[in-house]
């Protein structure tokens, strides 16, 4: 709302008309009419100087329009301009000059300088419909409806499709790297899918397909260089830099055994420890699609040992008839196969949450969000079926 300063009577025309009664020109006294607007809202700011004192004003305010017959009634009959100034004439021996000196002096020349605050109303918002003082008022307002309609939004959440949550014990996490053109790998490949067909939940199951079999006759259509890059990393960080497929890692084991079922059993019994990272995994229908949220939090909020997340989306059932290179000629089956890799998430602080938007829309995607310290131990993993969304 904006305001605009209209003047009930302008200090000039007080002038003339105190000139025209001054010099006798017009015996009738001359009523001033004022402007519109000026019989709404409270008085604005002085424009001029006034030596009048608030007890005369409040007399003058109180005193009503019927005594302003008397010439020296200033004050009603000198705001409202309906009654007559006064004259020379009360005055013997003054000239006109002065009687206008006098005058600027006296009560009504000071409250004919104050001026009226008529607001113009608008066609305004709903919020904003009633006056508003100034713009900065208007704006705050404003600001506070939009946070309020910004709160509204977010406190409306996603659809949730389905949830999973970590459990006090850590699920260990086995990752497999492995190629379509290594003709060695055949075996381990059916060797973890044997080991996820009784869904068997004390240990998560990986299988990264790198890409430096690539090559030598057959691309692996599974195969990315992220995945190579890791294997690299993992194995870098005990000083080695010897890769090879198949090979099999446990957490910070990273040349396991896979052949030895009873080492291998002992193994993962020895990396189900108290959790001391706890993770969560929900899976949104949103407006644009679907996203995945991932949290983790310390059981210990003091605990600032450095560690990452990580989030993989796997699908099961895959077959390729492979027509070139080592493995030329064989149908190869696979499960777990990693298809997208998000991370590291530096767990920096006592809890962290991340969403990420998944373009996959096949039911049979699942994901794996697992948590690793820097010589990478497994602090927790957790895995969403995909079936989950059906």
């Amino acid at each position: 709302m904006r305001y605009e300063t209209v003047a009930c009577a302008h200090p000039a025309r007080a002038m003339r008309t105190s000139r025209r009664e001054a010099s006798g020109s017009r015996n009738a006294p001359l009523r001033m009419r004022r402007p519109n607007g000026c019989g709404a809202g409270r008085f604005g700011r002085r424009l001029g100087s006034s030596t009048a004192t608030p007890d005369s004003r409040r007399t003058a305010r109180a005193r009503p329009q019927a005594s302003c017959s008397r010439p020296g009634d200033f004050g009603v009959c000198g705001r409202l301009g309906s009654g007559p100034r006064p004259c020379p004439a009360d005055r013997p021996g003054t000239s006109a000059c002065a009687a206008e000196r006098a005058y600027r002096r006296s009560e009504p020349f000071a409250m004919l300088q104050r001026t009226y605050r008529a607001p113009i109303r608008r066609s305004w918002p709903s919020v904003c419909r009633s006056p508003y003082r100034s713009r900065a008022m208007l704006v705050r307002r404003l600001q506070l409806a939009l946070l309020s309609s910004l709160s509204f939004a977010s406190a409306v959440p996603a659809a949730e499709l389905c949830a999973a949550r970590s459990g006090t014990q850590v699920v260990p996490l086995v990752e497999l790297y492995t190629s379509e053109g290594c003709s060695s790998c055949p075996p381990a490949d059916r060797w973890l899918s044997q080991r996820i067909v009784g869904a068997d939940e004390s240990a998560n199951w990986l299988a990264f397909h790198v890409d430096y079999w690539d090559d030598l006759g057959w691309p692996d259509r599974f195969a990315s260089p992220q995945y190579t890059e890791r294997q690299r990393q993992r194995v870098g960080v005990h000083g080695d830099t010897t890769v090879y497929t198949p090979q099999v890692m446990l957490g910070e084991r990273v040349r396991m055994q896979w052949r030895a079922d009873a080492a291998f059993a002992r193994a993962l019994a020895d990396a189900r420890t108290p959790a001391h990272v706890g993770l969560a995994l929900s899976l949104h229908s949103e407006a644009n699609g679907i996203s995945l949220r991932v949290g983790a939090a310390r059981a210990d909020a003091r605990d600032t040992a450095p560690a990452q997340v990580w989030l993989a989306e796997s699908v099961d059932g895959q077959s390729t008839e492979v027509r070139a290179g080592e493995n030329g000629g064989v149908r190869l089956k696979h499960d777990r196969v990693v298809r997208k890799l998000w991370g590291p998430w530096p767990l920096d602080r006592a809890a962290i949450s991340e969403r990420v938007a998944i373009r996959s829309t096949s039911v049979s995607s699942d994901f794996t969000a697992f948590v690793q310290d820097m010589e990478g131990r497994t602090l927790q993993s957790l895995r969403l079926p995909g079936g989950c969304r059906e």
